[in-house]
């Protein structure tokens, strides 16, 4: 072999090694953020699974589940870890459902947990009994915080609130914290300033006790946000130092709950066969949902509307439905339509013409944001039957132009970060919006021109 080719070969098996090491490498490195789970379908359920040999008839179970509706990924078979949207820097890891998150130590974090559990776990709760959640501060550097702010949202129609105990903050309270439970919304606000930092601890700074009411796969607790109070955050000197400071609603880690039936023939069918339990008769997926572009094309100063559709041709059982619109607010301006609305509190758009079609029992949230460009709903129903077949509109935006636009975009937004609110249509938990196996499809905006006047 001639020295040429010796250099030839050794550098082609340098490349060869380079190439196998290539993609263990890079699942070390860290990427600079939290490191999250990727969001996960549930297989589609199929007409030809057999029954699990823990239940004995999954035809006594209810014909039909209560809703849940809110955000974040669908949950696995078995279980679910707790999400995160705290920022990371660079220092502390913990172990996140087996995914490393990394954290920044300067930034707090506020995590709901399961009663007496430092880690991610979840709950595990039985029908018709109570368990417990702790809100735990994460405060490494001891870092002064004087007022907190905390708004939980949880699922009213599977979970409910039966007492707040606030005893650990009790001696760096000053004055009295104010506390009370929206049950219709499924919210507790809390609100407190203190005297004195609140030095750093493993042990919880709040104890929550619920009720377990309707079983359910997943549903989340979650700490979120009302147009009213505002954020869930914690500031010192009138500046938020929750997550990372400039970033609203960051810095939070919520947790899942599992409501396992009462009924022990049930309880074994979700435990071992989750899909199931949802039931081998029932189909799930296909629903599309879609904003509708003007009729005609909107001039400047003019006001036009566009229909929101939820079509489900394809049978799907569905119990919750939640969507974000993203729009520019400089090319177009929603308007607030709230005649007959569920929710009128705030700036809404329209669904009061549309209740008939869909008579949804629980309504946790409409309104938009004109200076962020945002519109939020979220909807549920205990009659899933209801909407089998439903070919109609759900909402409807009233806008007005404001200035020309050779194309402007009304389009779903979708999340992949976990504990964050999304676009979705859910039956007890899993994902029916598209094909169950593929995320964030299913859903189709508008694009339209805005004339000069």
């Amino acid at each position: 072999m001639t020295m040429k080719h010796a250099r030839i070969w050794i550098l082609m098996l340098v490349a060869a090694c380079a190439l196998t090491a290539g993609p263990a490498l890079a699942q070390k490195q860290p990427t600079g953020g939290a490191q999250r789970e990727p969001v996960q379908k549930q297989p589609q359920q199929t007409n030809n699974r057999q029954q699990s040999s823990g239940a004995s008839n999954t035809n006594n179970r209810r014909p039909s589940r209560q809703p849940r509706t809110g955000s974040g990924a669908r949950p696995e078979a078995g279980g679910r870890t707790g999400s995160s949207t705290g920022r990371s820097g660079a220092s502390s890891a913990s172990s996140l459902g087996g995914v490393q998150m990394v954290s920044n130590p300067d930034n707090l974090i506020l995590r709901l947990t399961a009663a007496n559990a430092e880690g991610f776990e979840d709950v595990d709760a039985v029908e018709g009994g109570t368990f417990g959640t702790d809100i735990r501060l994460d405060n490494p550097r001891g870092k002064p915080v004087d007022s907190m702010r905390l708004i939980v949202d949880y699922n009213p129609a599977f979970i409910s609130p039966k007492s707040i105990n606030d005893t650990p903050l009790k001696e760096f309270l000053d004055g009295a914290p104010k506390a009370t439970v929206n049950r219709s919304l499924g919210q507790i606000y809390y609100e407190a300033n203190f005297k004195e930092p609140i030095p750093p601890s493993d042990e919880p700074i709040m104890y929550l006790r619920w009720e377990a009411k309707t079983p359910v796969v997943y549903t989340a607790i979650e700490f979120g946000k009302n147009r009213e109070i505002g954020v869930t955050d914690l500031t010192y000197q009138n500046e938020s130092v929750l997550g990372e400071p400039h970033e609203e609603g960051d810095g939070t880690v919520s947790v899942g709950v599992r409501v396992i039936p009462a009924d022990p023939d049930e309880a074994a069918l979700m435990q071992e066969e989750p899909q199931l339990y949802l039931g081998s008769d029932e189909r799930v997926g296909g629903v599309q949902i879609a904003i509708q572009p003007p009729i005609e094309t909107p001039q400047v100063g003019q006001i036009f509307t566009m229909d929101i559709v939820l079509d489900n041709s394809t049978y799907s059982q569905i119990d919750g439905i939640s969507f974000l619109i993203q729009y520019d607010p400089t090319t177009i301006e929603i308007l607030d339509a709230d005649q007959d609305n569920w929710i009128t509190l705030g700036p809404n758009i329209l669904d009061g013409p549309f209740h008939g079609d869909f008579p949804f029992d629980y309504h946790m949230a409409n309104t938009f944001y004109q200076v962020r460009g945002l519109i939020e709903y979220r909807v549920g129903t205990s009659t899933p039957d209801d909407l089998l077949g439903i070919d109609a509109p759900i909402a409807r935006i009233v806008a007005r132009g404001l200035k020309p636009s050779a194309g402007t975009a009304v389009q779903f937004s979708f999340s992949k970060r976990r504990g964050t609110r999304t676009t979705e249509v859910v039956y007890m938990g899993q994902d029916v919006l598209g094909d169950p196996d593929i995320s964030n499809d299913g859903a189709r905006g508008a694009f339209f021109r805005v004339l000069p006047e």
